[in-house]
């Protein structure tokens, strides 16, 4: 070989490892560079709108956008777009990200969303800071007209990890027609009495993972609605809270409501309003089946277990009864406190029963010192003779 080879060899060579270089890069774009300021005031949203641009439209490896610690940055409502060139982005969040209060907002119905990004990981030390108080989204009457912290809107491979979540103005995170998420060691918290404060909203998603999380909040640590399936809910403390739900089902008229294969796991319930709760809606039309509930611990919970046909969620709820089958579900391994007379609630439809409805190793004692009973209308499955509270009102009927 001679030097001219030689030397033709090194530059190929060099060219490949230069391009391989560029290949496997994580380029981090830090919001700061595009004038964000984080003082807490100043409007910092277009500096992160340029910042997603640019990491959004990267190639690299994992580009990144950075969030630097120590500061709080003011970020009105904005949608953060893709799909993106990479195959995988990550937020890494080390500071505080602030909402405007209630007269600032341009709209009413979003603050931080991210949008159609497949690969999307939101992680860090920091978190959301949803400013909300009594005066202003808390306030009676408002309804479903606020937005949630955080929303994930058709997005797939997701995980958001390590993150905080403090006052929003309703939910703190929503999860809505996305595929194959993760959700952990997150702290979600707001005041017991902040209405519609729900920690994890979930509607039409599948494959959703949330573990080892601590949820205080004013209404469902998760609700579960419809549409969803496959989820998994392990180690997760709450509350306070209304406990961890599927439903309300059945709200929109003319909808077939679909909830399956969902399991909570090893779970703690801290003076919550309910611990596993199942609600569907006069009217409604659908299913939810193959749910289970195991390994709970309850520590004055109101309502352990309860499931409510017929709920309803406005005034003048119509006559007509729900028609959301509930079916193969199972409640095993509760134990702890109650502050109720009433540990197991099962009040199903009579157009509509509840069917295959499974209690075992429930061990559910009076915080009081109360004798504890149970209560059931129209719902059919097998208690353990063993449970305490007995649930001898559950009756035996074959499924079909």
């Amino acid at each position: 070989m001679d030097t001219k080879d030689l030397h033709n060899i090194i530059i190929v060579l060099s060219c490949i490892l230069m391009l391989k270089s560029r290949l496997t890069t994580q380029t981090t774009f830090d919001v700061t560079t595009f004038g964000a300021v984080g003082n807490g005031h100043s409007d910092d949203t277009q500096a992160f709108v340029q910042a997603w641009n640019k990491v959004c439209n990267d190639k690299g490896n994992n580009p990144t956008m950075a969030v630097p610690a120590n500061k709080r940055f003011f970020v009105r409502p904005t949608r953060f777009m893709g799909p993106c060139s990479s195959s995988s982005i990550t937020v890494q969040i080390k500071g505080q990200i602030i909402a405007p209060n209630m007269n600032q907002f341009n709209t009413k119905t979003m603050w931080i969303v991210f949008s159609s990004v497949n690969g999307l990981v939101l992680t860090g030390t920091g978190g959301f800071s949803g400013s909300a108080t009594f005066n202003d989204w808390w306030r009676p009457g408002l309804g479903e007209n606020r937005p949630a912290a955080l929303r994930i809107l058709g997005c797939t491979n997701v995980i958001i990890k390590g993150l905080t979540f403090v006052q929003p103005p309703r939910a703190h995170i929503a999860i809505t027609s996305c595929t194959t998420v993760t959700i952990t060691n997150i702290q979600i918290t707001a005041p017991q009495n902040s209405e519609n404060t729900d920690g994890i909203d979930i509607s039409g998603s599948s494959n959703i993972n949330i573990q080892q999380s601590n949820i205080q909040t004013g209404d469902d640590c998760v609700a579960i609605n419809g549409g969803c399936s496959n989820i998994n809910i392990t180690n997760v403390n709450c509350g306070p809270g209304h406990g961890i739900s599927v439903g309300s089902l059945g709200r929109d008229a003319g909808i077939f409501e679909r909830v399956e294969n969902i399991h909570v796991k090893n779970c703690t319930f801290t003076r919550t309003q309910n611990a596993a709760r199942i609600k569907t809606v006069n009217e409604g039309n659908g299913f939810a089946r193959m749910i289970s509930y195991e390994n709970i611990v309850l520590v004055d919970v109101q309502n352990p277990i309860i499931i409510k046909q017929n709920y309803c969620v406005k005034q003048n709820c119509p006559s007509q009864p729900s028609k959301v089958k509930v079916r193969d579900v199972s409640f095993r391994g509760f134990r702890g406190t109650t502050v109720s007379d009433v540990a197991i609630n099962l009040k199903c439809s009579a157009s509509t029963p509840c069917e295959n409805i499974k209690l075992e190793g429930i061990n559910i004692r009076s915080s009081y010192k109360k004798l504890l009973s149970a209560s059931c209308s129209n719902a059919y499955g097998t208690s353990n003779p063993s449970n305490v509270p007995t649930c001898s009102c559950l009756k035996q009927k074959l499924s079909f």
